[in-house]
Order: structure tokens, then C-alpha cells, then sequence
């Protein structure tokens, strides 16, 4: 007997309406392998946990660079530059974040 097919679903959003006309729910999936340029969901694209860094809320303190066990968060121009190649997923810099910038996607 084949396993069933299985998929992570990382957010779902009840009655959106910016999509077009009419109300719908809309379902986002984990591995997307489209890469788009114009992606809207970039934390959607790795089948893996990831720390994902909201610039809206920053307020620039570099907490999460100060707890970050490996220093895969690094500042740049823009804000927070979180290396995934680097990064454990511990949570340290999310526990860190005062202004809950930093926060885990799954």
C-alpha cells in the first residue's frame, strides 16, 4: 500500500478579497518549486522550518544578532539578513526580538 500524498500548509487566510471578485479562502503550501520573481510568499518556499524577519516591525536593535548561537542573523541596508545555511532554527533570536519581528514559519 502506497502512503497517502501529504503537504504542509503554512498559512490559511478566510475570506480574502484582493484576488479577484467574490470571497474565497486561500490555502499557501510549503515547496513551492516556482521560484518566481514576483513571489508574494518567499517563506512558502522551503519545505523546512525557517525564521522569517518582518521589516514592518523592526526596530533595528540587533537583539537577535546578539542571541544568535551562530550568527547566522546579520544586519545589512534593508534590515535583518537571516542565513539558512547557518541558521539552527534554536529560537533564540525570536525569543530575543522585542518588537516580535523575528518569528518561526513553518
Amino acid at each position: 500500500m502506497e502512503p497517502e500524498p501529504r503537504a504542509m500548509i503554512f498559512d490559511l487566510y478566510r475570506g480574502t478579497t484582493h484576488d479577484g471578485p467574490g470571497l474565497r479562502s486561500t490555502v499557501f503550501f510549503k515547496g513551492c518549486p516556482l521560484a518566481c520573481r514576483w513571489c508574494h510568499n518567499p517563506e512558502g518556499i522551503a519545505f523546512t522550518q525557517r525564521v522569517w524577519w518582518e521589516a514592518r516591525k523592526c526596530i533595528g536593535c540587533l537583539s537577535c544578532r546578539a542571541a544568535c548561537p551562530t550568527g547566522a542573523n546579520r544586519p545589512r541596508e534593508e534590515g535583518v539578513f537571516i542565513d539558512d545555511a547557518s541558521c539552527v532554527r534554536c529560537g533564540a533570536c525570536v525569543s530575543a526580538c522585542p518588537s516580535r519581528a523575528l518569528s518561526f514559519v513553518a
